[in-house]
């Protein structure tokens, strides 16, 4: 057999119909010896032709107007006598006519060519964090290094990275006409990149030019944009800046431009003119059709391209003027959706001339949505796959298949369906044993058409490859990475794996945090051992509504039980106040304890009912995130630390009885309680210095959260540490001050009488000093679940279990409200007195007065 493109038996035939399986040829002499041809000359790529659609339900139809587009013919002849220019006629010019030479050309018939550069530019933009993507301004400059660099010529333009993938732009770099010294010099090009809104520099290049000796000289590079600005200390981005004083103080000025005489000033959007004092705005009010936000980039380009669109997340298109497929997905009650609250939406587009290409989406579900919605570009030639990924962390995951639609459904408005448990993908761990799992891949894929024949599943996956079920119950596979990589990624702090929607131009990147972990780079670090209002409950308000019975269930329970907390707070404090006022409970230590207790109670409870109004309906700022959280902390902590001196000067007390002394017991208050003010406010001053309000890119919401992570580890330890005692060692005084009590009583009384009358005398002790014994035994049992919960939720994502959470959090507010239950009606000092206080407040009181009035009349 000859070349693939020789004759044979008078038929000419494509190299590509060699070795198809197809014969091309009468007696099939195209297929003969294909077992030695190393060369793949054709490949079957993957189709869903097959593949059974799924749901059955068909999708919303539309019926819309066919568009017609009106054609206009352009001749493209060129008069021969201006060569690579334009004729142009004139009745000024003596013969009648003069010739309009492009920048490179030059001559009256523009028959010289000038020396040039022809740079061709490849941009790649950053991974897009939080939907926030620049447009930057470049600016190209050729550099002829003289004893003072001179700039030869320059050129400007604008790149949108979420408008344009991967685009080209080109350039035509001129030396100066009749230029002699050109070979005496090296030559060098810059490239510097600018934040367009901003100007502020993010990146520069430099490229040496060599062959002086070509006319015309072609480079080609491809510049990949860093996340961050880098700033070089080689390439500087003024060069002979004595002309720089025409430049507008809105621009920036980069030197003087010998091709054009003069200076080079880069302006801001919305900014031309040589100068930069031109306000210059392209958008009008229907450039985006009212699906977008228009940004005016270059007036040098044609009046429909002097500005881009950043669409709507249901549009797309130059001009926003397509609208995209709507994917309406439920979860019936089969399936939950992931305690992460994280999905992953997976679009196959498939065509025959190429290998899928997947598209990826991310989403995360809030507490208050029970479905979501993906929109996607939809092109009705092209066969298309929809998986769901309900994502928990990277080792438990689950696929489902969403969405299976051959070629031809065309005016598709929306589709509507639903997460199934018949739509799920196994793995392939499910499926086979040890054995087969244990082979490798080659050997191992020659058992996937096992499942579809014996099982008839609808999808089956590995590590790499997805497999449908197809409709004759035969395997069809592609590649599709279903594993998530386990390396840390260091675009997220290190301390999250990193997703994007598409390797090379990435519309959406994602960061999913480890365990104690959030942020949109895994910036911030969770744990403190502490508890916030916030992490429980933030998740479950709707922002879009002061309305309280509108708010989630969660929201309504939380409300009533503070707010009955906030009453019950209120009168405990004020009754506590009024009564350790009196002379009567002041005569130790323990009365000035339990009055400043009572005073920080109230003041805690005034704060916590601000702090949800403000969550609610206020909305919270930096301040008053900072602040509340920090008043909470401090005076509830005070308030469990001045409960627990009460229960040390008590048992002071037992100790040296004969020898105690209340005067040197008042003194050691007053100390005591300006030392645990002091101590308290420096644990909690954290919450004061790092406590800030977040902005959540992906719900545009805004948490209250601490932002100290474990970067700074001293302060980050050192805080988890002031958290853990500011709560453990009052439990642990209160529960020791109860043994001790107990055991001075029973060592005292019992001698060695046995285990039976030892029991007799601790339960005497117990009954003998209840007023003592009872509030550090009451407050010892009420901090010991929230020590217990502290502990559990550490690195928990407390929303996930929100009545728990919450419960836990209820406890911390306790000793706030606990004198009157803990301290006033145990002992019968104290209840003489506040039974005085109430008497005489209800004698006072208006009613009462109103009454007997009335009587006496």
């Amino acid at each position: 057999m000859k070349n693939p493109t020789s004759n044979i038996y008078d038929h000419r035939i494509e190299s590509g119909q060699f070795c198809s399986s197809l014969p091309a040829c009468s007696d099939g002499e195209d297929l003969l010896f294909c077992e030695f041809n190393t060369k793949q000359l054709f490949v079957s790529n993957f189709g869903i032709s097959n593949i059974a659609e799924y749901p059955n339900k068909k999708p919303n139809r539309l019926i819309r107007q066919p568009l017609l587009l009106n054609s206009s013919k352009w001749s493209d002849h060129v008069l021969w006598h201006c060569n690579a220019g334009m004729y142009v006629r004139s009745k000024i010019d003596p013969p009648g006519f003069f010739c309009l030479c492009p920048n490179y050309y030059y001559g009256e018939r523009c028959e010289f060519q000038r020396k040039r550069i022809t740079l061709k530019l490849q941009l790649q933009a950053p991974d897009i964090f939080d939907h926030i993507s620049p447009i930057f301004k470049f600016v190209v400059l050729v550099i002829r290094h003289s004893d003072t660099n001179e700039i030869l010529s320059h050129e400007q333009f604008i790149y949108a990275p979420r408008q344009f993938c991967l685009p080209r732009y080109v350039t035509q770099l001129l030396y100066p006409i009749n230029d002699s010294f050109s070979s005496f010099y090296n030559h060098s090009i810059y490239v510097h990149a600018f934040v367009a809104q901003t100007l502020e520099h993010h990146m520069s290049w430099q490229f040496p030019l060599s062959f002086e000796f070509l006319p015309v000289r072609r480079i080609v590079k491809r510049l990949v944009l860093p996340e961050n600005p880098i700033k070089s200390l080689t390439i500087p981005t003024r060069i002979n800046d004595t002309s720089c004083m025409s430049c507008s103080n809105t621009s920036v000025c980069l030197g003087y431009d010998n091709d054009t005489g003069r200076a080079i000033c880069a302006c801001p959007l919305h900014t031309i003119g040589h100068r930069c004092l031109i306000q210059f705005n392209s958008c009008r009010e229907d450039s985006c059709n009212g699906h977008g936000k228009c940004t005016s980039t270059d007036i040098r380009y044609d009046a429909n391209q002097q500005f881009v669109c950043s669409c709507d997340e249901a549009w797309h298109g130059r001009r926003c003027d397509k609208e995209k497929l709507p994917i309406h997905i439920s979860f019936s009650r089969e399936i939950s959706a992931p305690l992460s609250n994280i999905v992953f939406f997976h679009n196959i587009v498939s065509h025959y001339t190429h290998e899928p290409v997947r598209y990826i989406y991310f989403h995360r579900l809030r507490k208050t949505t029970s479905n979501l919605t993906f929109y996607v570009e939809y092109k009705t030639n092209w066969e298309k796959l929809v998986f769901i990924q309900l994502y928990e962390n990277s080792n438990q995951f689950e696929y489902y298949l969403l969405l299976s639609r051959k070629r031809g459904v065309r005016n598709a408005t929306e589709i509507n369906t639903e997460i199934r448990s018949t739509g799920r993908c196994r793995s392939i761990n499910e499926l086979f044993n040890k054995t087969v799992i244990s082979q490798p891949p080659l050997r191992r894929v020659k058992n996937y058409q096992r499942p579809c024949l014996e099982q008839q599943l609808r999808c089956f996956y590995d590590d790499s490859l997805m497999c449908l079920c197809d409709e004759t119950n035969h395997t069809n596979c592609f590649n599709f990475e279903t594993a998530p990589s386990n390396a840390l990624s260091p675009k997220c702090s290190g301390r999250g794996l990193y997703f994007q929607d598409n390797e090379i131009c990435p519309q959406m990147a994602v960061c999913i945090c480890e365990p104690c972990n959030y942020g949109s780079t895994c910036q911030y670090s969770m744990g403190g051992y502490s508890l916030s209002l916030d992490a429980i409950i933030g998740s479950f308000i709707i922002p879009t509504t002061t309305n309280i019975f509108q708010q989630h269930i969660v929201i309504r329970i939380t409300v009533l039980v503070l707010s009955l907390l906030f009453l019950v707070g209120v009168i405990c404090n004020i009754i506590g106040i009024f009564t350790f006022t009196q002379s009567a409970t002041h005569e130790s230590g323990c009365g000035l304890f339990l009055l400043v207790s009572s005073l920080i109670g109230f003041l805690t409870m005034i704060v916590l009912i601000v702090k949800v109004i403000t969550m609610l309906v206020i909305k919270q700022t930096n301040i008053s995130c900072s602040l509340m959280e920090f008043l909470l902390k401090w005076w509830s902590g005070s308030c469990e630390w001045l409960n627990a001196c009460v229960a040390i000067d008590r048992t002071w007390a037992v100790i040296h009885s004969v020898n105690y002394s209340r005067a040197k017991s008042k003194k050691r208050a007053r100390w005591m309680i300006l030392f645990v003010l002091m101590l308290i406010a420096v644990l909690s001053s954290p919450e004061l210095i790092f406590r800030r309000m977040v902005l959540d890119r992906n719900d545009e919401q805004k948490w209250c959260v601490l932002t100290l992570n474990s970067d700074r580890r001293f302060l980050f330890t050192l805080n988890s540490i002031g958290n853990i005692l500011m709560f453990l060692l009052p439990l642990a005084f209160n529960l020791i001050s109860c043994i001790v009590i107990i055991q001075r009583h029973v060592c005292f009384n019992a001698g060695n009488r046995g285990l039976s009358m030892l029991l007799k005398q601790i339960k005497k002790s117990i009954i003998l000093h209840k007023h003592i014994v009872i509030a550090p035994m009451i407050l010892g049992c009420l901090a010991l679940p929230r020590v217990i919960f502290s502990f559990i939720f550490i690195c928990k994502k407390l929303d996930r279990q929100p009545y728990i959470s919450f419960f836990a959090y209820c406890m911390s507010l306790i000793p706030p409200i606990a004198v009157l239950f803990a301290f006033i009606l145990p002992s019968e000092t104290y209840r003489t007195a506040c039974h005085k206080i109430i008497k005489r407040i209800v004698n006072k009181c208006p009613i009462q007065l109103f009454f007997s009035g009335q009587a006496t009349s």
